[in-house]
């Protein structure tokens, strides 16, 4: 699911999603179009008004604006992202995925992995929903915290959503992105990823806080 292409009722849970799509893939030109002025925009500037998400949605909006040569821009962001998390940067690269900053010898297909395919399983859903990722991949993290969200609005046993929900944000999040940012921050030659790493980390703290 694309939030640059439609929004949801739950600016929670479309906040997620909206995150989880900038770390799946490299961002398309028709990605950056439609956050300069189309379906995208009106997604960032209906989550700006929620004032815990705005700092974030200020920095994605002022990027946006800034790009003048949108081909240019997706050239230049897909060699960030593969820089940064296809493990170009080396010893610097800040991999996407759980399990590096989780495991003994920071090797991925390890036992959080296996842990988050079987608690995706028990939902009903796979990694094949998230764009064929491994379970661990912050993007499909992401996209499940979401998915929770949406049940928590529309199912009984609101409680027991919630409580999966806290576990997965702090267990399967805030353990390892701190580490996950500091990578960024250390390797990211173009500013955007350190950046959206940055403001992710601090939204998912202040929303694990207001969950509990």
């Amino acid at each position: 699911m694309n939030d640059s292409e439609q929004s949801t009722p739950n600016p929670r849970s479309c906040m997620y999603r909206l995150l989880a799509s900038l770390y799946a893939r490299e961002l398309t030109q028709e990605n950056i179009i439609g956050f300069q002025a189309g379906p995208g925009r009106k997604l960032l500037d209906a989550l700006e008004t929620v004032e815990t998400y705005a700092p974030l949605v200020i920095h994605l909006k002022k990027h946006f604006a800034e790009i003048t040569d949108p081909k240019q821009a997706v050239l230049d962001l897909a060699e960030s992202y593969s820089w940064n998390f296809h493990g170009v940067a080396g010893p610097h690269a800040a991999h996407l995925y759980a399990s590096v900053y989780l495991s003994e010898n920071g090797i991925t297909h390890r036992e959080i992995e296996r842990e988050l395919h079987n608690i995706l399983r028990e939902h009903g859903l796979s990694s094949v929903n998230y764009e064929r990722e491994p379970c661990d991949h912050l993007s499909v993290i992401l996209e499940f915290v979401s998915w929770l969200d949406e049940q928590a609005g529309t199912e009984q046993q609101q409680d027991a959503w919630q409580k999966t929900q806290k576990i997965i944000i702090e267990k399967y999040l805030l353990t390892w992105l701190p580490e996950f940012v500091a990578k960024c921050k250390q390797g990211d030659r173009l500013g955007f990823y350190s950046a959206l790493a940055e403001e992710t980390l601090a939204f998912v703290e202040a929303d694990f806080k207001q969950i509990q």
